[in-house]
């Protein structure tokens, strides 16, 4: 009997649990949801399921900017990239993400942003060759594939920081396409790609900026 009432009580926990985080996710999911309900829920405590219900907190772009400042202290990644890709973020809070370890899983969010500055777009620029956290070769190739893609197909980006950006020595396949899709692109940046760069062994790939270069209207040297 003792087991039973126990199994009976651990399972009410489970579904006032279960009930406190759907409620607060179906709120802090919700498009028309208000600010001020957005911070109630922010308050309410969560047994579990906390971090789906900050990660959508994060996104909601009714969220009141002291708690994406209070969200951005977070420690898991998938809350902060959320943070610095809502285009509510105050840029204060999206400079406290920039000044912090510029991983991939932190920043991506960020790169794609038009609210960021061309301070904060130079930061991640440079930090595929000098931050200690991007040089080693597999987490630099995922910073380009997330990041600097990312900031590439960033409308915001001035002319000067995306021929920087289209300069870079190996683009991973993503980069690729978001350079030559990018408002900035200039037939000679997706010409030198057709001939420098070893991730165009590819075929699909090659063919794919091929046809872009034709489709704008770029002259194409046979090769």
């Amino acid at each position: 009997v003792l087991f039973a009432l126990l199994f009976l009580a651990l399972c009410l926990l489970a579904s006032v649990g279960l009930f406190l985080q759907q409620s607060a996710l179906s709120v802090a999911t919700n498009p028309t949801s208000t600010g001020q309900a957005l911070e109630e829920i922010s308050q309410r405590w969560i047994p579990w399921g906390r971090r789906e219900v900050d990660i959508a907190l994060a996104q909601h772009p009714a969220t009141p900017h002291g708690i994406l400042g209070i969200l951005v202290e977070s420690s898991d990644d998938a809350v902060v990239q959320q943070v610095g890709a809502n285009p509510n973020t105050p840029l204060a809070v999206l400079e406290k993400i920039a000044s912090g370890t510029l991983t991939y899983e932190r920043v991506a969010g960020l790169a794609g942003n038009h609210n960021i500055s061309r301070v904060i777009m130079e930061q991640l620029l440079i930090a595929v060759s000098s931050d200690v956290h991007v040089t080693d070769p597999v987490r630099r190739s995922l910073y380009k594939t997330y990041v600097l893609a990312a900031l590439a197909a960033n409308s915001a980006l001035p002319q000067d920081l995306f021929d920087r950006l289209a300069a870079i020595d190996s683009p991973t396949h993503f980069l690729v396409l978001a350079i030559i899709n990018a408002p900035h692109a200039k037939c000679e940046q997706m010409s030198r790609l057709l001939v420098s760069e070893p991730s165009l062994e590819n075929a699909s790939l090659y063919n794919t900026v091929m046809r872009k270069l034709n489709e704008i209207g770029c002259p194409v040297e046979d090769s």
